[in-house]
């Protein structure tokens, strides 16, 4: 018996386990429910499997720790990033604006958490000269979107297509639920060319 691994969902790294176990192509991978793979165990996240190449547990450690790290990095970021916006004073612009309050900062993290599930990267985070702050995607072309999450309880996605008009901007809802399926259209908006 010989070792394949895989981080995180199993379907979601079909073909990264077929590569690792020397198979052809991803339908070689058999998912089964609940994201395990069939005729095989798992053992935290690795998967022993017949036919895999030989990897030391070392090389396997390593790997894991490489792919965490590329997946989530951009999330201890932006983390790092919200909890500096604590340190922000009144004006901290020039322009009168209020820093982004206890609430916006909580709200923020909720989101970034959300989009991490949803491995949706933002390009930057900043404190929004309209008192909160902007979570901000820029994709192909000229397109780009923000999640503001303002001082006032307001959660605002704007996104924009230069080529096609004016902004489409609406409000957010604030539930978990109709939030991450509201942040689901984030994608294939910035993805379009």
């Amino acid at each position: 018996m010989k070792l394949a691994y895989a981080v995180g969902n199993a379907s979601a790294h079909k073909e990264q386990l077929s590569r690792s176990m020397g198979m052809s192509n991803a339908a070689e991978v058999s998912i089964g429910s609940g994201g395990s793979l069939s005729n095989s165990r798992s053992i935290a996240g690795v998967f022993l499997t017949q036919g895999a190449p030989s990897l030391t547990l070392q090389a396997i450690v390593q790997e894991i720790r490489s792919s965490v790290a590329a997946s989530f990095g951009w999330h201890t970021k932006a983390m790092a990033k919200l909890e500096g916006m604590t340190s922000l004073q009144e004006n901290w612009n020039g322009s009168g604006s209020a820093p982004p309050n206890a609430e916006v900062l909580e709200s923020s993290r909720r989101i970034l958490d959300i989009l991490m599930e949803l491995d949706l990267k933002p390009n930057r985070i900043i404190p929004s000269a309209a008192e909160g702050v902007a979570i901000i995607f820029i994709g192909q072309g000229q397109r780009y979107s923000d999640i503001e999450i303002l001082n006032t309880g307001d959660i605002i996605l704007t996104m924009k297509d230069p080529a096609t008009g004016p902004s489409q901007i609406s409000a957010l809802p604030h539930d978990e639920s109709n939030l991450k399926q509201s942040l689901q259209d984030i994608r294939p908006f910035i993805s379009q060319r």
